[in-house]
């Protein structure tokens, strides 16, 4: 790509390229620590994550409502998120009161963001937490659209108990949502 034209080549492909080439790499050489199934692949995620989560000596987030709320998280998101988001995730739906653990199809939804430099410059990246609804993706890509934000990776992905987790990784030039969590905590 960078040879054919140097102007299609930037961070967010390079950082494709280095995922695809880190996990074939891995496959071939069918390394003896990587998980080999799917049990336990969601075990080693979510161990991670309380390892990650005792580390950080976490005060407002009792283990055992992590742990129920992970239970209705589903086997889903244990395999396609990192440890890193999902301890984010965790901190951010338990913080929420209307979502929490004893949520209802009232609640506002839970969106938060943070900066995401691991794509591109300026990326960010977007959590929404919400009762899972018709069109629910076809409406946040409308959003992000009317936004002019990029889209450069998502994950949709919907617990057992009919909750949206959906991330966004966004190409956000301007600052706008950046600027917009910044007033927002003020």
């Amino acid at each position: 790509m960078n040879a054919t034209n140097p102007q299609l080549w930037n961070s967010w492909r390079a950082t494709l390229m280095k995922q695809l080439y880190s996990q074939t790499r891995r496959i071939l050489r069918a390394d003896i620590d990587a998980p080999t199934n799917r049990q336990d692949m969601i075990s080693a995620t979510r161990k991670q994550t309380l390892t990650m989560l005792d580390n950080v000596n976490n005060q407002h987030m009792n283990r055992d409502e992590v742990l129920r709320l992970w239970d209705d998280l589903g086997d889903e998101y244990f395999l396609r998120e990192i440890a890193e988001d999902i301890l984010w995730h965790t901190e951010a739906i338990l913080n929420h009161p209307p979502i929490g653990l004893a949520s209802n199809a009232d609640s506002p939804p839970l969106v938060v963001l943070r900066e995401h430099r691991e794509l591109a410059l300026d990326a960010v990246q977007v959590f929404v937490y919400t009762q899972d609804q018709m069109n629910l993706f076809a409406v946040t890509m409308a959003v992000f659209d009317q936004m002019n934000l990029d889209v450069l990776d998502a994950r949709i992905i919907t617990a057992t108990r009919d909750f949206a987790l959906d991330s966004y990784v966004l190409l956000d030039p301007s600052g706008t949502l950046l600027l917009m969590k910044t007033v927002n905590k003020s």
